[in-house]
């Protein structure tokens, strides 16, 4: 009897499927996974249905995080191209040939840094050769200044200054480095940014612990690394709902969970729902829930299953 329902269950999904974008989350029910292979697998060696629930979204998040990674290398790839015909002539260049002579050193440092940093560049040599570079402009800039400035005293020999145009010519070229490295820093960061939501909506609701990912996995770390199944039924339970709404891609979906509360904190519940939508803003959130901490907040949305079954 229980394998027909979970039969049924399993085609109503299916039918869903075809016509809408369906999450549904019964993560304590063993039919809930789609994958029966990775069932039978991963029931040898937990206990918890949850931590087969849980197995499924992992691969499944690794495989999302390793698509990021190739997109950011992507980026870096075109920045490292970018950055070498940028050296090559241009009728660009031919119609701009000023140079800035208001500068921030420290900001320009800085900047240099990070930009060599994303070429796959750094180290103290590095480090002096920016600097030598910064000084160079500076000096440059200076001489430059005092030129410009007459003063009654001066005669020809004490105007007699150093114009270091090679100077002026690198900062230029490196001017455009930074603002292309600039560029591609905020595209990584798009590319990047919902799995940076991801983790700090996990760090907000379970502050004594970080999680970050290594090679495309996601790993715990507390005072050392733990593993996931070591984690709280309650955490596992965030986990589980925190990754689904992230593997939606931010994407129109129909997101159902049943009793999502099981095991969640009276203060995770008050927060869950507006934590998934953050995490998918385009989802339609429908749940199954006794929890008043979890409907409270949207008390003009809640239909109450009596009212339909008499109606």
């Amino acid at each position: 009897m229980r394998r027909r329902a979970l039969e049924e269950a399993q085609r109503i999904k299916f039918e869903l499927n075809r016509l809408v974008s369906l999450a549904s989350l019964s993560v304590y029910r063993i039919g809930g996974d789609p994958d029966p292979e990775l069932r039978e697998r991963v029931s040898r060696r937990y206990a918890s249905t949850v931590d087969v629930r849980l197995a499924s979204l992992m691969q499944r998040l690794t495989q999302y995080q390793l698509e990021l990674s190739n997109q950011a290398r992507l980026i870096s790839s075109g920045l490292q191209r970018d950055v070498l015909t940028s050296l090559l002539y241009s009728d660009e260049k031919a119609k701009n040939p000023g140079y800035t002579m208001d500068f921030d050193e420290t900001a320009e440092r800085q900047k240099l840094i990070s930009a060599y940093r994303q070429l796959g560049v750094s180290g103290q040599d590095i480090a002096k050769k920016i600097q030598d570079h910064i000084s160079a402009f500076t000096k440059t800039v200076k001489n430059l200044k005092e030129l410009s400035q007459p003063n009654a005293s001066d005669t020809p020999e004490s105007k007699r200054v150093r114009i270091d145009l090679a100077a002026l010519e690198a900062f230029k070229l490196t001017t455009t480095v930074v603002g292309m490295s600039l560029s591609a820093e905020e595209k990584t960061k798009t590319i990047f940014s919902q799995i940076d939501l991801f983790l700090a909506t996990l760090k907000s609701f379970v502050p004594d612990k970080t999680f970050k990912f290594q090679a495309g996995e996601l790993f715990v770390v507390t005072e050392g690394a733990i593993p996931l199944a070591k984690l709280s039924s309650g955490e596992k339970q965030l986990l589980i709902l925190f990754i689904e709404a992230l593997l939606q891609r931010q994407q129109p979906y129909i997101f159902m969970a049943d009793e999502p509360e099981l095991s969640l904190h009276i203060s995770w519940q008050r927060n869950i729902i507006s934590a998934i939508r953050s995490i998918n803003p385009n989802a339609q959130i429908i749940v199954a829930t006794h929890s008043p901490e979890i409907a409270g907040k949207f008390k003009d949305r809640i239909v109450d299953m009596e009212d339909i079954l008499r109606g």
